[in-house]
């Protein structure tokens, strides 16, 4: 038993311990005694070597997805580095103003009704430079904690602020005043287009009324003439076309 015990304890780093733990995941401590562990050991031997290459790779791609997403998480950073970089003091004030800003700065610059502007052009803009939507929540926290409470810089910047929000309005009235001006051609358009399909339409029944005019008079014109033939016939000639018929009638049978 003691020798058991003293081969369980063995070091990690010994041979044996770190065969088992490269073919199979396993520890010293997975093992109770020292049965379970001899036999996983001989195990180890007989399958290292057609394991060993599955292993690489499989490591080998673990390598590569790393890499990448550190690549990724790196661009990521610069990205939102950057996005920061850009952020003008009036977007600044905007956003630590709404965590940390008094009562009485707010009502001074008239925050609460200005400050969604704003924030519309920090998603749209934080878009554009990393390709990701962020929760405003997260971008105040982000922003608020490198202006932080005690740097109270920020709270001069009150005019830029202001200056921010009077370009965005200037922007979204003449994006609105763009859309309502597509809207309308748009409306032109359509209108366009349901005039042409109703004199399209128009034209097409009046040609296929008059048509169907022309048609009745030419089905008119033949059945008069056809009855015309009929009653003024001899009876010898209906015997005739009775034949006529007779003889058509069989040869479609015989054809049958």
């Amino acid at each position: 038993m003691g020798q058991q015990r003293s081969e369980i304890v063995l070091s990690p780093d010994s041979w044996h311990a770190k065969l088992i733990h490269w073919v199979f995941g396993f520890g010293i401590r997975d093992f109770k005694n020292l049965c379970p562990y001899f036999w996983i050991l001989i195990a180890s031997i007989l399958v290292v070597i057609p394991v060993t290459p599955i292993k690489v790779i499989f490591l080998a791609i673990n390598w590569i997805i790393g890499k990448m997403t550190n690549l990724k998480e790196k661009g990521e950073q610069r990205d939102l580095e950057r996005f920061i970089a850009n952020l003008s003091r009036g977007e600044i004030f905007a956003l630590v103003c709404y965590k940390y800003g008094s009562e009485s700065i707010k009502n001074k610059t008239k925050f609460n009704s200005k400050y969604r502007t704003i924030f519309d052009k920090i998603r749209n803009d934080l878009f554009i430079y990393t390709g990701k939507t962020k929760p405003i929540k997260d971008i105040i926290d982000l922003i608020s904690d490198k202006y932080s409470k005690k740097n109270n810089k920020w709270e001069n910047w009150y005019k830029d602020f202001n200056t921010e929000y009077n370009i965005r309005q200037k922007e979204l009235e003449a994006f609105q005043e763009k859309e309502i001006k597509k809207a309308s051609e748009k409306k032109k358009k359509s209108e366009e287009i349901r005039q042409i399909i109703e004199v399209t339409k128009y034209f097409v029944k009046t040609v296929v009324l008059v048509a169907f005019f022309l048609l009745m008079g030419v089905i008119s014109q033949v059945a008069i003439q056809v009855l015309v033939f009929f009653f003024t016939r001899e009876p010898q000639d209906y015997l005739t076309f009775l034949e006529i018929i007779g003889v058509i009638i069989a040869l479609v049978l015989i054809g049958i």
